[in-house]
């Protein structure tokens, strides 16, 4: 009888994980919003933003979610929001595409594959600046990361001459989840993900410690940014 509970219990945690590698999470469209540090060349100082998504737009024959940039400078009683880019999810073929209207740019550029091997090399332009990089990356080895309400969403890790680029499926990247660097020399250490929040429950990062790290417009002028809130779990499978 033990036995037999035994290769029962094997066999729930075998399809659960199976299940969960076959689901794909896309970004949310609706009531969701990315709590972003980007460094003030002029004051010398971390600034908060928050990037949101607000409606849908048809755009060459495709349709694409719009998504706003959020800034409370020079005060809390003066957000500015404007148009910061378009986005294009393909949730068959596991891709993200964006159009950078923030730099001028009409046509889509690549920024997430999620369907390829690691291992495999692939070509994301969204997240190239035209200083550091020539697109080509290579996708690594990486864990699971809890989110506050318990779930496990894989982290995709991509190395190369770019900057890195480490995403959270259907959550936030570290550094950003949507392209916003001009060109810096610099991005990987120019701009941090902070929280999301999604239907205004902050969904990740998990264990925040909120004497230190908050969401919206809480934050600024800081010098330094923690980064040490993620709970990565050994790779499933």
């Amino acid at each position: 009888m033990k036995t037999k509970n035994v290769l029962l219990l094997c066999c729930m945690i075998i399809t659960k994980i199976e299940l969960r590698s076959q689901t794909y999470y896309p970004l949310p469209t609706h009531n969701a919003y990315w709590t972003v540090y980007e460094w003030d060349e002029n004051r010398l100082v971390y600034d908060d933003f928050v990037y949101t998504v607000d409606g849908d737009t048809l755009l060459n024959n495709l349709q694409y979610t719009k998504v706003y940039k959020l800034n409370d400078h020079p005060t809390i009683f003066d957000t500015i929001r404007t148009l910061h880019c378009f986005m294009r999810q393909d949730n068959v073929a596991k891709k993200i595409w964006f159009i950078r209207h923030y730099l001028g740019e009409t046509t889509e550029k690549l920024g997430y594959d999620l369907s390829v091997n690691v291992g495999n090399t692939l070509y994301l332009p969204g997240f190239n600046y035209g200083i550091v990089g020539n697109s080509i990356y290579v996708r690594l080895e990486c864990g699971d990361v809890i989110l506050n309400n318990g779930e496990i969403r894989q982290l995709y890790c991509f190395g190369g001459i770019s900057h890195p680029i480490q995403y959270i499926e259907g959550i936030t990247g570290y550094n950003n989840t949507f392209p916003n660097i001009l060109s810096f020399w610099d991005p990987f250490h120019q701009t941090v993900s902070v929280c999301i929040e999604v239907v205004d429950y902050t969904i990740w990062p998990n264990g925040v410690d909120t004497n230190v790290v908050a969401c919206g417009f809480n934050l600024v002028g800081i010098n330094y940014i923690a980064k040490n809130y993620i709970i990565i779990l050994p790779q499933s499978g």
